[in-house]
C-alpha cells in the first residue's frame, strides 16, 4: 500500500479515480486500488473513510444508518413557497401518488354554439316574380370557444385518451328558403 496519502488527496476533496483516466498517475492509482482493494478498504475505514468502487471508479462515501437518512430528506423537503407542491413522503412507495390539486386546471368555458342569421324579403317584391316568400339565411355551428385550455376541448369528458378525441367541428350553411 504505496499511494494512501495521494488516494486520500483526491478522495476526500470529492474527487474519484477513475479506470478510464487520461492522466498516468490516476491510472496507476487505480491499478494500485484495483490490486490490493480490501488492504486499501480497512485502512481508510479505520481512519473513518469509506472506500467504495463500481463502474470503474472509487471513490469515498459516507455511511449512514437509515433512520437518520430519511430523517435528513425529510427535514430537506420541509416546504419551501415555490410553484410546485411538496412531496413530503419520502418513506412511502406510492410518492407520486400523493393527493394534490395541483394539477387541476380551471375548466370554465364559454362557447358560441349556434349562430343563425335570415332575411325575408318583403311580399311587395317577392309577388312579382310569383313567390309567396323568400328568405336567405346563414348559419354558424360552434363558431367560437373562450378557455384556458388551449390544446382540449372543454366539453370532452376526461379519460386517458382525452387528448387524442377528435376535436368539435366548424360548419359554416348558407340557404334558400322558397314558397310558391
Amino acid at each position: 500500500m504505496r499511494y494512501t496519502k495521494e488516494i486520500f488527496d483526491i478522495l476526500s476533496k470529492g474527487g474519484f479515480i477513475s479506470q478510464n483516466s487520461v492522466s498516468q498517475q490516476l491510472s496507476n492509482l487505480y491499478d494500485a486500488i484495483e490490486d490490493d482493494f480490501q488492504q486499501y478498504q480497512d485502512y481508510y475505514k479505520g481512519i473513518g473513510f469509506l472506500l467504495e468502487g463500481g463502474n470503474g471508479y472509487y471513490y469515498f462515501s459516507r455511511s449512514e444508518n437509515k433512520t437518520e437518512l430519511a430523517d435528513k430528506i425529510q427535514r430537506m423537503a420541509e416546504w419551501i413557497p415555490g410553484y410546485f407542491p411538496a412531496v413530503r413522503d419520502f418513506t412511502s412507495v406510492t410518492i407520486n401518488r400523493l393527493g394534490s390539486n395541483f394539477w387541476m386546471w380551471n375548466g370554465s368555458y364559454i362557447r358560441l354554439k349556434n349562430v343563425e342569421l335570415g332575411y325575408t324579403l318583403p311580399q311587395r317584391i317577392t309577388q312579382k316574380a310569383n313567390i309567396k316568400q323568400l328568405k336567405i339565411y346563414a348559419n354558424i355551428y360552434n363558431c367560437l370557444t373562450f378557455s384556458s385550455q388551449k390544446f382540449f376541448d372543454p366539453e370532452q369528458p376526461e379519460s386517458q385518451f382525452s387528448f387524442a378525441s377528435y376535436p368539435q367541428i366548424m360548419s359554416f350553411n348558407v340557404g334558400v328558403n322558397l314558397k310558391f
